[in-house]
């Protein structure tokens, strides 16, 4: 019942934004915005995002993971509704970087799964099955959406905000059904937890800093450095992949939206059936095969989407890609609750997550720099590289590192 109630709050909170996010760029020009400007609204969200990760991670350990999302829940709610209604570029501005801080749902929701099921090798299945209903909400979400702003051309923004603050009301009503659980020491009154959070903001950032120092980060570099691998790969094709369909490939907007659906889909599905792949992987104790394997399918597919002429190709290689980021995130996941303890889980979760909000902020950037002075298709192919680099990368530390041990 637990995890269903999480899957639930997982699917809906992705819904929502994707209802919400392909609309923003059109909202924010007719607001006044310059493309500088809607350039700094997604940097911000990205760079709230990098920053609020770790914290708020570090906060669900100390504080209680259930009453953290509640909060977040309550702020987004809040945040959405005066996104909707306001006309001040500003304030705008200020709210995506309210939203950006205090949206961790997906956070903390994996972080409270293990609470709900301690048998590990289940754990696989039910961050499968999350991200499953992640990868749907974003598929249907911008279905919905359209809908929505061709239903009301002139108000449609504001009734998708409103839409979307009453899903993030709906999930407080879904989380509330949650048993309690005794996360750590540091866990107090849940009810009283907001106030407390606004009248000793030093006291809990020094609870973080502290639950930082005690977790040994040696054991979790290479976890990192994958995790941000994987993000810069996958953010690079996306901050270029609509571009390089339209000028190689001659897509409609219509087309477009089909293959998006398509790639989400497919995402969907090969999570949904990720504890019939971990079986692959009975002796991969540490992980490194199953990260060596995925950074080289998408090191190739990368480069073949690159260098294809035919939108069938094209689309057939869209599987594999999203086979590897639906297989990554679920990886990452699974060597956080492996190496993990119950304390600082949601620590190092927010940490993990940060890796995403750190290639949010560049690779958008690095992408039109290199789209605008060498070409769209230089995008796919600096991600193929960049796979490659995390393949060696990999590699070398399976090597070295099982040498070192057995001489040890």
């Amino acid at each position: 019942m637990a995890t269903r109630i999480l899957q639930s709050i997982s699917f809906l909170d992705m819904f929502g934004a994707g209802m919400l996010m392909p609309q923003l760029a059109n909202h924010a020009k007719q607001l006044g915005c310059s493309h500088i400007q809607i350039g700094t609204m997604s940097a911000l969200y990205s760079g709230f995002q990098l920053i609020s990760g770790p914290v708020v991670g570090s906060l669900s350990d100390t504080k209680g993971r259930k009453p953290i999302l509640l909060l977040c829940l309550y702020i987004c709610a809040f945040a959405y509704v005066s996104l909707g209604i306001t006309s001040s570029i500003t304030l705008f501005l200020l709210l995506r970087s309210v939203i950006g801080m205090s949206k961790q749902t997906q956070l903390l929701t994996n972080a409270l799964a293990p609470d709900y099921e301690t048998d590990g090798t289940k754990q696989s299945i039910i961050y499968g099955r999350m991200s499953t209903m992640t990868g749907l909400g974003m598929s249907v979400g911008p279905i919905i959406g359209g809908h929505i702003m061709e239903a009301y051309p002139n108000n449609g923004f504001t009734v998708i905000c409103c839409v979307v603050s009453a899903i993030f009301i709906f999930n407080t009503f879904l989380l509330r059904k949650l048993p309690d659980v005794k996360i750590s020491k540091f866990a107090k009154k849940q009810v009283t937890i907001p106030i407390k959070l606004l009248d000793s903001i030093t006291k809990t950032a020094k609870e973080s800093i502290d639950e930082f120092r005690k977790i040994d980060w040696s054991i979790f570099w290479d976890l990192f450095l994958f995790k941000l691998l994987i993000t810069c790969c996958v953010g690079l094709y996306f901050s270029s992949f609509s571009l390089f369909l339209k000028i190689y490939h001659e897509v409609s907007p219509k087309e477009l939206g089909y293959l998006i659906a398509f790639q989400g889909g497919m995402g969907s599905l090969c999570t949904y059936f990720i504890g019939h792949i971990t079986k692959l992987y009975k002796h991969d104790e540490d992980f490194s095969q199953r990260m060596l394997h995925i950074s080289l399918v998408l090191s190739f597919t990368l480069l073949g989407l690159s260098m294809t002429s035919s939108i069938v190709i094209f689309v057939l290689l869209l599987i594999p890609f999203a086979l590897c980021g639906s297989i990554g995130r679920v990886t990452t996941l699974e060597m956080i609750a492996s190496r993990s303890k119950n304390t600082n889980r949601g620590t190092i979760i927010g940490a993990s997550n940060s890796m995403k909000s750190l290639s949010g902020v560049i690779t958008p950037l690095l992408g039109g720099f290199i789209g605008e002075y060498l070409g769209i298709a230089y995008n796919f192919y600096l991600a193929s590289f960049v796979a490659t680099a995390g393949s060696v990368a990999i590699k070398y530390h399976r090597t070295y590192g099982t040498s070192k041990n057995k001489s040890e």
